[in-house]
């Protein structure tokens, strides 16, 4: 069998076996980035008006229970709970990134993409929870670690799903022929 037989291509060698992945503080970055943008855009907002609009049902056992006006409450916290918290996420973003990190690389072995989100969401949830120290703050950082927690999940998620779409594209890339060494030889050099 000749070397030109044989011409190795792109995707035989991109589908051998790799190692461990590595965990960057890129990586890392990204997911808090991600989760932030879930935080501010989704999940504080509507953890906040659930959260509210419960706490406004209990009045629906009293005569002055008012359904226009709790819905309205309950929309008036969404907003302003997450318009304040805005400059404070993201400072929390930044006091979690080494938090971040640490798990990252923790996870490197761990397979299960199912654990490494619950470890995600625990980890965001346990550091948004951490001011929790008082009963006067129990209404603002309850919302907040919650939403932290589902933020950083759907994250987490995303991470997994970008990485599948890279993966997906690199696999359906055509395929290059990589010519052996011996072929690219001038055939003046491989004479001589």
């Amino acid at each position: 069998m000749s070397a030109v037989e044989h011409v190795p291509t792109v995707a035989s060698v991109e589908s051998a076996p790799t190692p461990t992945p590595t965990w960057t503080w890129s990586d890392s970055w990204w997911v808090e980035i991600r989760a932030y943008g879930w935080l501010i855009g989704v999940t504080l907002p509507i953890t906040t008006f659930v959260l509210t609009l419960i706490v406004g049902l209990g009045g629906w056992f009293t005569m002055e229970w008012n359904w226009l006006g709790t819905l309205g409450s309950a929309l008036a916290a969404a907003f302003w709970l997450d318009v304040v918290s805005i400059p404070f996420a993201f400072a929390a973003v930044v006091v979690a990134l080494p938090f971040t990190y640490l798990l990252g690389r923790a996870l490197r072995p761990v397979e299960s993409r199912r654990n490494q989100i619950t470890a995600t969401s625990v980890l965001a949830g346990t550091l948004a929870a951490l001011p929790m120290v008082s009963p006067d703050t129990l209404l603002i950082f309850v919302p907040m670690s919650i939403a932290a927690g589902a933020a950083g999940a759907l994250a987490r998620r995303g991470e997994f799903r970008r990485a599948d779409r890279l993966a997906q594209t690199a696999a359906t890339a055509p395929a290059e022929p990589i010519a052996p060494a011996e072929v690219t030889a001038q055939p003046e050099e491989a004479g001589a």
